[in-house]
């Protein structure tokens, strides 16, 4: 796609000035890029002769130091790197990673690009950000965009920035900024702002382009026509991007033998056959729930790589692609786990697991997927009141008191995605040191040497309707054997006690298990403190 979109760039520029920007997030998605720390990726946006880039929030993912230099570049590249308002955590010193901005030269006229980054650190693991501090003040562009103005260092001003295009246009004075193209939020967007402000975003994947032409007059009023977005990606026909003879018009041969070197050079690693999927898997909820079939099939193989641990979570933003049915390989697993997230075995209480749930019901910045563990959920209750019959595997109701081990990957780990109760409310936290995708590669070639990969598509986080507890009016039990009592409709939070009438016959445990002692029959109640109602059932329990 992106020899694709070079060859367009290379036609424009035939027929008159260019300005070439990329808004940020220039790295991770594929193996490709990881296992090159984006080397490759650097070279193709050089050959393109890119004039800025934004700083985007996957840049920090290896760590700054190791993709930019302390010019603020890529490294290995001259081409500037933007943003103006991150500086070190508790400072006012700017970073040098990154410049404020840059002017580049057409026609006479001088065009400054000013660099803006949104404040994303909830998108960026804790570790990667904490050194630095993202400043969403509108003034640190203004200021800055009037100061080039007025010293005639800048002709013209568009802001590039790592934010949602119309989101950060309404942010800014149009009388100082000219033009905005925006990032981050994976859509395709054209327009002008409330602020007066034209704007641009060219989706994400290097699925299309948006381009507009400015036009500056002899007094430096700017004119903007043809502000559009550009597709270049049809699912059902990308005869116009593969690299073939009868396709070869259509591409940048420079940017194609660069991509053919990147795969050479990841291949030996990714192109191991693992185990065959039977169906097709995607993101996409299941109806009337918050799980994906593959969100399922990751937390699955997570927790599968752990004898220790009773549950797996997994943000939907660590999910990076669909499977087809087929032979999956080391690069389909890289592919759709492509952060090397460590793994961290955390240690909560039942209670502190339930309000885990409450915060992926109420999240605003990423859904959870999990293994292990199936609830409900009620939106019209009260916020944080709003997840009832917690169950395990087994179906047994969670044990509030009890301590379980669950595993996560360390952006959540470390309170990513507004996931708050990982820093509040836990025991305790261990960092594994096993990456995510090595644990999943691991547990799918268990799967393969010891038969067929079986998939679990049910729903685990349901919606649902939360109405009062009940339990079974009746329950039979053999002398000498066990049966749990399981309430439907039991608040996350609800308190229950058990209580036998007669314990001689049958005894009732804490947390509801009921053995059978001697041939004949007894009551259980089960009271429930469900916030402020109180709910007294009976069970009546023959023991034969």
């Amino acid at each position: 796609r992106l020899a694709y979109i070079a060859k367009k760039v290379e036609q424009y520029r035939s027929e008159g000035n260019v300005i070439l920007l990329n808004g940020g997030d220039s790295f991770q998605g594929t193996p490709v890029s990881n296992f090159s720390n984006g080397s490759y990726v650097v070279k193709a946006f050089d050959a393109m002769k890119y004039d800025a880039h934004a700083l985007g929030n996957h840049e920090f993912d290896w760590g700054l130091e190791t993709v930019l230099t302390e010019q603020g570049t890529y490294k290995n590249s001259t081409t500037p790197v933007l943003a103006c308002n991150i500086f070190y955590a508790g400072t006012t010193d700017s970073i040098p990673y990154t410049q404020d901005y840059t002017v580049v030269e057409r026609e006479g006229k001088k065009v400054a690009i000013i660099g803006w980054a949104e404040e994303y650190s909830a998108d960026i693991m804790a570790a990667k950000v904490s050194p630095y501090t993202i400043v969403e003040d509108p003034k640190l562009v203004n200021d800055l965009a009037k100061e080039l103005k007025d010293s005639k260092k800048a002709d013209v001003v568009i802001v590039l920035a790592h934010h949602d295009a119309e989101e950060a246009a309404e942010l800014f004075n149009a009388s100082y900024v000219d033009f905005l193209f925006g990032g981050h939020s994976h859509k395709p967007k054209t327009g002008v702002a409330k602020s007066g402000i034209p704007f641009a975003q060219g989706n994400s994947y290097g699925y299309g382009y948006s381009k507009a032409t400015m036009i500056i007059s002899a007094d430096n009023k700017v004119t903007i026509t043809d502000n559009e977005y550009i597709s270049i990606y049809d699912k059902k026909d990308v005869s116009n991007l593969l690299n073939t003879e009868e396709n070869a018009k259509n591409l940048d041969q420079t940017i194609v033998s660069i991509c053919d070197a990147s795969v050479e050079y990841v291949a030996p690693k990714l192109n191991e056959k693992i185990v065959e999927l039977p169906v097709d898997l995607n993101r996409k909820k299941i109806y009337g729930s918050l799980t994906t079939p593959m969100g399922n099939f990751i937390t699955d193989m997570l927790l599968a790589g752990y004898d220790d641990v009773d549950f797996a979570f997994c943000n939907d933003g660590g999910i990076r692609c669909d499977f087809e049915a087929k032979d999956l390989t080391a690069y389909d697993i890289y592919t759709v786990s492509p952060f090397n997230n460590l793994m961290y075995k955390v240690e909560m209480t039942g209670e502190q697991i339930v309000k885990l749930l409450e915060q992926i019901v109420g999240n605003d910045s990423s859904n959870m997927q999990m293994s292990g563990l199936t609830a409900k959920y009620d939106l019209s209750r009260e916020e944080d009141d709003q997840i009832f019959d917690v169950r395990l595997k087994d179906g047994t109701p969670i044990n509030l008191q009890k301590k379980y081990k669950l595993v996560v990957n360390e952006y959540i780990a470390t309170g990513g995605n507004k996931y708050s109760v990982f820093l509040t409310d836990i025991i305790s936290s261990l960092n594994t040191n096993e990456l995510d995708n090595e644990t999943i590669l691991a547990s799918l070639r268990k799967v393969a040497k010891e038969g067929e990969l079986t998939l679990n598509m049910s729903p685990r986080l349901v919606s649902g309707k939360m109405e009062a507890p009940v339990t079974s009016e009746t329950v039979s039990v053999k002398k000498g054997k066990k049966v749990q009592l399981v309430c439907d409709n039991l608040l996350g939070t609800a308190k229950v006690t058990y209580k036998t009438s007669n314990p001689k016959v049958a005894n009732v445990s804490k947390s509801g298990v009921v053995s059978g002692k001697k041939v004949g029959t007894t009551t259980i109640t089960t009271t429930i403190q469900q916030g402020e109602e109180t709910y007294t059932l009976t069970t009546k329990v023959t023991v034969k």
